[in-house]
C-alpha cells in the first residue's frame, strides 16, 4: 500500500514553493487545493543523491542540505541547497542548489548559482 502526502497534515516545517508567474496580481490571495501524491523519493533520499552524484563532481567543501519540496504545475520536485563548508571558517552560506525529481529520483539540474 502507497504511503500518501496530504497538505493538511504536513509538518509545519514544511515548505511548498509556488512560481511568482502562477501567483495572481489581485488581492486576496486565496490558495485552495488538494493534493494527494505517493512520492518515491523522500527529502532524505534527495539530499543523499545529490551528496553521493553530484558533490563529488563539484568540489570540496561543499554539501547538500534539508530539501524543500517544490510543486510546480504538474511537476513535483525536491530543492536540494548547497551549502559551502569550509574547516577554519564553517559554514558559509548556501552557494546553490539542485533539483531532484520526486518521483525518479534523476538529478534535473546541477549546481545553480544564487
Amino acid at each position: 500500500m502507497a504511503e500518501y502526502l496530504k497538505l493538511n497534515q504536513l509538518k509545519s516545517d514544511t515548505t511548498i514553493l509556488m512560481n511568482e508567474k502562477s501567483i495572481p496580481q489581485t488581492r486576496p490571495l486565496v490558495l485552495n487545493f488538494h493534493l494527494v501524491v505517493a512520492l518515491n523519493i523522500t527529502a532524505e533520499i534527495a539530499q543523499h543523491r545529490v551528496n553521493q552524484e553530484l558533490i563529488p563532481e563539484l568540489g570540496t567543501g561543499l554539501i547538500a542540505c534539508r530539501p524543500e519540496l517544490m510543486i510546480d504545475g504538474e511537476k513535483i520536485t525536491w530543492q536540494v541547497p548547497i551549502n559551502l563548508s569550509l574547516p577554519k571558517l564553517g559554514d558559509l552560506g548556501q552557494v546553490g542548489w539542485a533539483i531532484v525529481d520526486a518521483f525518479s529520483g534523476e538529478l534535473l539540474t546541477h549546481l545553480t548559482q544564487r
